[in-house]
């Protein structure tokens, strides 16, 4: 069997020894938490899609913020980064600004994705 990190990476997207974005291991650090930017997809047919951002690490998978703001199916792209002025771009600005007001800062991009994003936030007693 091969390298079970890689395969997870291949399969999800998820890059939890950050491997692939060179910015170094995020997901077992004890000074404080990290949260991924995801799309979901919502509606009954997926036309109500959103971002959330979702712990990693011990943690992983509990939801720290959510976007109000929708979108279509899929996040809109133009190369590698998002329309101008649409809804995804209006959806993730929105998640971002909470993460921010909540203490959490830029840390990473994460895969090849303009809204696969981490962040990071300290613990409060370090």
């Amino acid at each position: 069997m091969g390298d079970s990190w890689d395969f997870i990476y291949r399969a999800t997207g998820f890059d939890a020894l950050n491997r692939y974005s060179g910015e170094g291991t995020y997901a077992t650090d004890p000074q404080g938490d990290f949260c991924e930017t995801q799309s979901k997809k919502g509606g009954i047919f997926g036309g109500k899609s959103f971002f959330e951002a979702r712990l990693v690490g011990l943690h992983s998978g509990t939801v720290v913020a959510r976007s109000t703001k929708t979108f279509g199916t899929h996040p809109t792209n133009k190369g590698d980064g998002p329309d101008e002025g649409s809804k995804s771009r209006d959806a993730l600005d929105e998640l971002i600004e909470k993460l921010i007001s909540d203490g959490w800062r830029f840390h990473a991009k994460n895969g090849d994705c303009w809204w696969k994003l981490v962040y990071r936030r300290d613990h409060e007693d370090n």
